[in-house]
């Protein structure tokens, strides 16, 4: 059980080469690849990928399952789990 705890990611998406967005993109769920091929901006593309690779990421130190998240009104959250979180 996770108490009180803040945990804070980061990613550099002038880190993310073409190489590792190839190789990320492939792992997105279509929702994600479909906002992600929305954009015509590289840096906004990189951003909306490091969303969904950085909230995986997070996910999986905290030993959550990024399956079990549900949407409601476009906005992520855990039925039945007291975390909280936001993505910017």
């Amino acid at each position: 059980m996770i108490n009180n705890k803040i945990y804070l990611y980061y990613l550099n998406i002038d880190n993310i080469t073409e190489d590792i967005y190839r190789r990320e993109y492939h792992k997105l769920t279509k929702n994600r690849k479909d906002k992600v091929d929305h954009y015509i901006n590289l840096k906004d593309k990189k951003l909306s990928l490091g969303a969904e690779v950085l909230l995986k990421y997070g996910l999986n130190n905290l030993n959550l399952k990024f399956d079990n998240i549900i949407y409601k009104n476009e906005k992520p959250y855990f039925e039945n789990e007291n975390i909280y979180f936001n993505i910017s």
